[in-house]
């Protein structure tokens, strides 16, 4: 049978694309029937995502704490945030 069939989802949209030979058309469409009709979740492929998803979120929340960490002593000699400190430290390679 010459055919694909691939899927995607995001967080508001889930999409099926099929590509077939013309002579595999009704078993290609049986295929994705199948797959739209009995799905199937296997624990270790779940489990992975849902990690991932915390990884991100765990990072999005890292670099939030970062971010107002390093944002939050602003300079009062009048310099831009960039420059801050760097005339004591020198600028290296």
């Amino acid at each position: 049978m010459g055919a694909s069939l691939n899927a995607s989802a995001g967080r508001d949209y889930t999409l099926l694309n099929l590509k077939t030979l013309k002579k595999d058309l009704d078993k290609g469409l049986d295929l994705l029937i199948d797959v739209l009709t009995r799905p199937t979740f296997p624990e270790e492929e779940v489990q992975r995502e849902v990690e991932k998803a915390l990884a991100a979120i765990q990072s999005d929340e890292d670099r939030r704490r970062w971010w107002q960490k390093r944002h939050s002593k602003r300079p009062s000699s009048g310099e831009p945030l960039w420059a801050s400190g760097s005339r004591d430290k020198g600028i290296t390679a």
